[in-house]
């Protein structure tokens, strides 16, 4: 859970309007370019996937907690 981990972060240290997006991107973008680059280019693929979905699940948790 790298994303919360970053969410948390920069929510706490930056002012920005949309934190938990901003930080959700910049996670997942971290963690498909670092590992990405040592791997095959169909088990890249198929890690970029992977990795979007979760990042999908954790905005909308996200979105579902904000909105109470």
């Amino acid at each position: 859970m790298f994303e919360v981990l970053l969410m948390r972060f920069v929510w706490r240290n930056f002012p920005i309007p949309e934190p938990n997006v901003v930080a959700v991107v910049a996670g997942g973008l971290l963690q498909i370019i670092v590992p990405a680059s040592f791997l095959p280019p169909s088990a890249a693929w198929l890690m970029v996937g992977m990795i979007l979905i979760s990042m999908g699940i954790v905005i909308t948790i996200w979105a579902v907690l904000e909105a109470r």
